[in-house]
């Protein structure tokens, strides 16, 4: 039998969401989802499973959150076909694997995780140039004689007015 732990572990992998979003309050479609998921399969595959205790697994849910979840799974296999095979596929990853499988999944991450030997050196890639923008397309700011260019105007904007106080 599989406890929560690793129910989340096992969804976690194959839905590639870290558990902590899966355990968090995030609230996106697809995290909501996968933990509807885990709460279907908690409820089939775990041995006394209530919800108020799936609830503290997951991150300190309230029971009635567990209760609509779990009933809320049905309705999002129906409308989306991708769920249902995730469910399904999460149930038999669950049945294979024994339990403690995420004390397993830590030492291969960390075994995964080695620094490298002495003596050997990572080069360090250069973080690439961002384009910015100019401020303002019409003042040409950017180039080196945009003094000139404000002085040329503002020249051009004087002798329009003088014209026309002299009309």
């Amino acid at each position: 039998m599989a406890r929560i732990a690793d129910i989340v572990t096992i969804a976690s992998e194959m839905a590639s969401i870290p558990e902590d979003r899966l355990t968090g309050r995030d609230r996106h479609r697809r995290v909501v989802m996968v933990r509807g998921a885990i709460i279907r399969i908690a409820r089939l595959q775990t041995p006394q499973p209530s919800y108020p205790a799936i609830g503290r697994a997951l991150g300190g849910y309230d029971h009635s959150t567990m209760i609509h979840a779990d009933r809320m799974v049905p309705v999002w296999c129906r409308y989306h076909p991708w769920f249902s095979g995730f469910v399904a596929n999460l149930g038999l990853a669950v049945e294979k694997t024994g339990p403690f499988v995420i004390d397993r999944i830590a030492l291969v991450r960390r075994a995964a995780r080695k620094p490298p030997p002495p003596g050997v050196v990572i080069p360090v890639q250069p973080r690439p140039q961002r384009y910015t923008k100019p401020r303002n397309d019409f003042l040409s700011s950017d180039t080196p004689d945009w003094l000139d260019d404000a002085w040329a105007g503002t020249q051009a904007l004087a002798d329009v007015i003088a014209e026309t106080r002299a009309v």
